[in-house]
This record gives C-alpha cells, structure tokens and sequence, in this order.
C-alpha cells in the first residue's frame, strides 16, 4: 500500500497492482485530516479495520476503514514539529516525534488511548524512527545536537553514535543494510554499522544510573511458594522504575517491570494512592514529582497471576516557564469526601500547593502564602497537611490552605514526617515524629478536634542519629508505638515510644542494624517489609534479615 497526501488535508490510500508488466497505483481509500496549521500526515499504520496517521502538526489521527473522518484525534501529541513514525509493537503502537519523546498508545474499542510518554537517550531532541530488532528489542534511532544516535530501550544505553553536522540535511539510515548515510560539505558520508550493535549480549538490566532519592512500596502478592513485592523508586538519572521483588524460600531477586522516563530533570519524591482490588490485579495511583516543576501521575495495575503490571499516563503538569526553576520536593496523593482525587506539593520556592486531578488534567487549586524558606517534606492525615521546612518548623494546614499551626521542632531542615492518630480518654490525639539535619528526632502530641489542634507534649531525642535522619516510619505493634528512623550514617533503628497517663512521652531505643547503602535517602515499610533508598537499594524483612537488591 500507499498513502498519500493532497491539498486540503486529503488524504489517499492507493493500492499497488501489476498490470501487463507494469506497477498501476488503484485509489483504495481516502481520508479527510482535521484542520491545522501542518495539514499533511508524516505516517500511517494499518492495523485493520483501522488506520492510525500521524501529521506534521505532533497529532495522531485513528480512521476507520469505511469512515473518512477520523474517530478519534488527539492532538499535539508530539508538539508543534510533528510527528516522525509509527510501529507496532507487542500490540501497542509506538510514535516518534521531534519532540525528543516517544509515546506508546493502544486501540480500544474503537478508541486511541495514549498509555504513556517516554524520552529516549538524554539529550535526544529529535527522534526519527523505532525499530523492533530480534522480535522483542526497540531501538530508536534521531539525532542530539550535531550528532546522529542509535538508542536501545533494552539497555537503556546509546548503542551508535556519529559526527553528522545535525539534523538538518539529507540522510538516511537503514536497520536491514546497517548503514548510516548522509551528505556534508557537498560529499555523501557512508558509515557502516557494527553487527554488535544489533545482537546486545545484556546479562541484566540496571535499576538506575544515579542515586536513587525515593522509594515506595505499591502492594504484594502471595501464593503458596513465593510473595511478590512491588515497588518503585525515583532517582536522579529523571526514571521511575517499578519492579518486583519476588521471594522463595530459598532465593530473593528482583526484576524490572517498567521503566517511566518522561521527567526531563531528577525524581524527587514518589506517593502512592490505593484504588480498588479484584482477583485478577491490585489498582493504586501513582504520583511522581521533582525538579522543574514537574508532577507525573500514572495508573498502575499489579498483576495477581505473575509478576506483571500495566501502567497508564492519566495526568501530568510542569509549571510555568517562570517556575522552571522549581522544584517539587514532596509529594502526597488522598481523595477527598467527594472522591475526588487531590494532590498537595512542598515546592522549593517557600509554598504549598495543592492540585486536582479532573478529567485527565492537573490544575492547581489553591497555593499557601509565600514562605522564607523551602519546603523540603509532607504528609496528609485526616483532611490535615503536615509540611516540614528548612527552617526547622511543622506547618500544619487545610487543603484550602489554612494555616492551623506553626510549631519549631528542629534546629534546622526537617527531611521526614511521618503522623498517626491516636484516641486515648474519649480524645482525638494526633502524633507527629519528625526527623531533621540536626540528627534529632522529634515526636509532637496535639490533640485534635475538628480545625483545633491543641499542643500536648514533646520529646525530642537529639542525637539520634550521627548524622542528618533521612527517613521515618510510625507503626503499631502490638499495642505498642514503634517507630523506624535512617540516616546517612547507614544505620537503620528502632525505637519505641511510651505515652503516660499524664500524656507525656518517652523515647527507647531499641534495635540497631548496620546498612550496606550509601547515601542513604529514605525507606518504606510495608508490613514486615522494609526498603530503604540511596547509592543502592535495600530490602529486608523486619529488623534482622537484609539483602541488597541492586
């Protein structure tokens, strides 16, 4: 087949036939384009009875065979320099485009429904084309700056590169003859590809090139011999990585399930929000936030008969050119009374904001005055926000940004937070333990009533660690206080909080363990599980038994 394009965003499908020993061009089909500003398609996928197209204005365009118009269009999917491919791949359909981006889309019911959005090798501004080599490896091919690249998803690395001059001029490149030609200085350039560069001989992937800044756990599965954990961290290398832990009795390894990779700056922070449950999967929300203002938010499903997920883009936001120095340091995701599901953000610039997630977009919907000093950590708790700041203090506020409380807890930073509620003599209380730059950890007992909070009593261990405490979690065991702090001197502890009648409170140590993780960033504890973060990743099962994972 062929496709063409003609005036008035015409567009021709001819079939190919040989009459009397010549090629004869039949119109099959024709097609009517939106209107816009680039009225022309770049590509087109059949993928019977439909026909996928993308156009030089970034959008993606699903026909029906029999129908002329499209059925669905989404627009500027790939900018305002269009689109570049199409290819189909493991029943997604992959797009490139100018954009630096390639998005995986699948058809549903008659519908085109974008999944989710993907940069290729940093740095890559323009992608051109996708290639499926040995049946399961893309490799996308586009230029960075004044060089031309070959990037594999399998590795995640450049697997070619060469000197071109950039992408403007004439060239070509061809996967089945391996070779790369272009034309500089009035001279046509042929650089052969290496045969290696197709046949990746890849042991295992990596989990992530920089330092892992955030983690969380997103559920588990158990079965008769093994459990499935699955979790997902953040790093500086701008990947969200979700992958499974999966134990036996004998061995515990981990796998890479997906790789996100839409961030253009570094992973701050991660917030998980459970959705439903069924026997075939486990649903929750995931909410990624970090540098340039950026907030993500993906639909994840973990699947219940193998170690398998499906994710799906609903969301994301980045702030205003004038905020691209901003950053999102924190994240927390809850639904509301109504059910509607609310996001809140410690930002870099001295507020709090608080967004909305409707119809598949992000607005912001209300923004705290303008502090002096970063936000760098919070949580949510019973319609509450709890922020922690550099300046050692714990904001306490409403979602419409009300300010209930100010209380000074550390000498500096505060890096974690971490809060339960608490019903002791017909009251509400409300525990917050929080741990700072100043090696302390803090706990605070207010009572609550409605918008009241009430100060009750403090304790403050101020040595608790040797250096900064980076990550805090609050449990109840056994009717007891437990609560599990880390830090950059690699050491994880347990601790146990004992309230008195009078409601005072006194903090024991407990238990102590030396960690093999180098900058330590932050942990999560899931049941008996826990998982901390940082040049590396931990997992072990309570206080005694850790394996490094990666």
């Amino acid at each position: 087949m062929s496709v063409i394009s003609g005036e008035n965003g015409r567009l021709v499908w001819l079939q190919v036939a040989s009459e009397k020993k010549e090629l004869v061009l039949n119109p099959h089909r024709e097609f009517i384009l939106p209107p816009a500003k680039h009225r022309w398609h770049v590509d087109v996928l059949v993928v019977r009875p439909y026909i996928v197209c993308g156009d030089r204005r970034g959008s993606l365009h699903l026909f029906h065979e029999d129908t002329p118009h499209p059925t669905t269009t989404i627009h500027g999917v790939h900018g305002k320099y269009g689109s570049t491919s199409l290819t189909l791949y493991d029943g997604s359909i992959i797009s490139t485009g100018r954009d630096g981006y390639w998005r995986k889309s699948k058809l549903d019911d008659g519908d085109l429904i974008l999944e989710t959005k993907h940069r290729a090798s940093q740095g890559m501004d323009w992608i051109e084309g996708c290639n499926v080599v040995d049946g399961n490896k893309l490799f996308f091919h586009g230029f960075r700056g004044n060089k031309f690249v070959a990037w594999s998803k399998y590795s995640g690395d450049d697997v070619f590169s060469v000197l071109c001059g950039g992408c403007h001029r004439s060239w070509g490149f061809s996967v089945k003859h391996s070779k790369f030609v272009f034309l500089k200085a009035g001279t046509i350039n042929i650089v052969e590809i290496p045969y290696e560069v197709k046949t990746e001989s890849l042991v295992s992937t990596s989990l992530h090139s920089q330092q892992i800044t955030c983690v969380k756990f997103l559920g588990r599965v158990e079965s008769s011999d093994s459990s499935t954990s699955y979790i997902v961290t953040g790093a500086d290398d701008t990947k969200v990585i979700i992958s499974a832990i999966v134990r036996s009795q004998s061995t515990t390894k981990l796998e890479v399930l997906q790789i996100l990779d839409d961030h253009s700056s570094n992973v701050r922070s991660l917030a998980v929000l459970p959705v439903k449950e069924n026997d075939l999967c486990l649903e929750t929300l995931l909410f990624t936030a970090g540098g340039r203002a950026t907030l993500n938010v993906y639909s994840v499903q973990l699947m219940k008969t193998s170690a398998k997920c499906l994710v799906k883009q609903v969301a994301s936001f980045e702030g205003e050119k004038s905020s691209s120095d901003m950053r999102y340091m924190s994240v927390v995701g809850w639904k509301d009374k109504s059910g509607e599901t609310k996001v809140s953000l410690a930002c870099s610039d001295g507020r709090l904001r608080v967004a909305q997630i409707q119809q598949n977009t992000i607005n912001i919907s209300s923004s705290s005055r303008e502090y002096e000093h970063c936000f760098l950590t919070l949580t949510y708790i019973n319609q509450l926000i709890i922020a922690g700041s550099t300046n050692g203090k714990l904001y306490f506020m409403t979602s419409s940004m009300e300010e209930l409380l100010t209380h000074k807890c550390h000498q500096s930073g505060i890096n974690a937070i971490a809060s339960c509620e608490m019903k002791m003599e017909n009251s509400n209380y409300l525990l917050v333990v929080s741990g700072g730059d100043d090696n302390a950890l803090h706990f605070l007992l207010l009572r609550s009533h409605e918008k009241t909070l009430v100060h009750v009593s403090e304790c403050c261990v101020k040595s608790a660690h040797a250096t900064q405490i980076t990550g805090v979690h609050i449990s109840f065991m056994n009717d007891m206080i437990s609560v599990v702090t880390v830090s950059i001197d690699q050491r994880i502890i347990k601790w146990r909080l004992i309230v008195s009648d009078n409601l005072t409170m006194k903090c024991n140590k407990e238990d102590c363990d030396i960690i093999h993780v180098a900058d330590v960033s932050g942990l999560d504890i899931f049941d008996d599980e826990i998982v901390v973060s940082g040049r590396g990743l931990l997992h072990g099962i309570s206080m005694s038994n850790y394996c490094s994972v990666r």
